[in-house]
């Protein structure tokens, strides 16, 4: 018997992208030149926790446009979504991290 027929994705072919825009400075420390590195700290954690009440798609997307900067295409062919879809989730996630922080104790 011969070797079992090979497994396709039932995804298509997607482009491959150029590598994200190198992040800002992910020293918390004040070394990069902010001053307060302990506000640094308190702020990168507010974010990740927010992004963290996202639902996991919308996230990736908020994630996406917002840190790496990608465009609306780009999104949407690395998710395999539509670039309407990118936009609606964009929308969204940026409402619920505006609620997010807007409710969050001062």
């Amino acid at each position: 018997m011969g070797d079992p027929p090979s497994r396709r994705s039932s995804r298509p072919n997607r482009p491959s992208l150029p590598p994200p825009k190198s992040p800002p400075s992910e020293r918390a420390d004040g070394a990069d030149g902010t001053g307060d590195g302990e506000a640094a700290a308190l702020a990168k954690d507010a974010v990740r926790r927010a992004l963290a009440t996202l639902a996991p798609r919308r996230r990736a997307v908020v994630v996406l446009a917002e840190l790496e900067e990608r465009s609306t295409a780009d999104i949407a062919a690395l998710l395999g979504i539509s670039k309407v879809t990118v936009r609606w989730h964009l929308a969204a996630g940026r409402a619920a991290l505006h609620r997010f922080f807007a409710e969050a104790p001062r």
